[in-house]
């Protein structure tokens, strides 16, 4: 099945895969800095 995709001004072109991806990312670094400072 082909993507479809969308183009954004900041990122450019973006496909559905691309978009989850970079949330996951975006939430893994939140939940990361979460845990530093509950060491802290």
């Amino acid at each position: 099945m082909a993507e479809s995709f969308e183009a954004y001004r900041e990122r450019g072109r973006q496909t559905l895969t691309d978009f989850v991806a970079m949330e996951a990312a975006h939430d893994l670094n939140h939940q990361l800095q979460i845990q530093g400072l509950l060491r802290d």
